[in-house]
């Protein structure tokens, strides 16, 4: 049940991140670059908790691997090119937001998939 749980709440956070920011006057491409973008930004947090599905991910760190670094940096890479370089955000349909919606991106991303790691049972060592 708890991937269902993830996906549910992230879901409701992309989709509510969109719609504040259409009611807050965005345009129609802004909001969609914002409820992307936060969607993007979820993937290392799922990543991370995926590695360890016993134990939150701080509690217990794995040591990264080259293949998570890459991985990660290139969602993060995909996340910020998909929005602020013209090119591929035409493609898209997307415009850039204001630079501190970049801090909702996060936040949103960061609390609609990390909550489930508090409900993951320590690690015995």
């Amino acid at each position: 049940m708890r991937p269902y749980a993830v996906g549910s709440t992230l879901a409701a956070g992309v989709v509510g991140t969109y719609l504040v920011a259409l009611g807050s006057g965005w345009p129609t491409e802004q909001a969609r670059a914002l409820a992307f973008a936060t969607l993007l930004a979820a993937q290392p947090f799922l990543v991370l908790g995926a590695r360890r599905p016993d134990s939150a991910w701080w509690r217990s760190p794995l040591a990264p691997t080259r293949v998570l670094v890459a991985a990660l940096a290139a969602v993060v890479a995909a996340a910020v090119a998909v929005v602020e370089v013209p090119a591929v955000a035409t493609v898209a349909r997307l415009e850039p937001f204001p630079r501190w919606g970049w801090i909702v991106v996060v936040v949103v991303a960061a609390t609609t998939t990390l909550w489930v790691e508090l409900t993951k049972r320590r690690h015995p060592r």
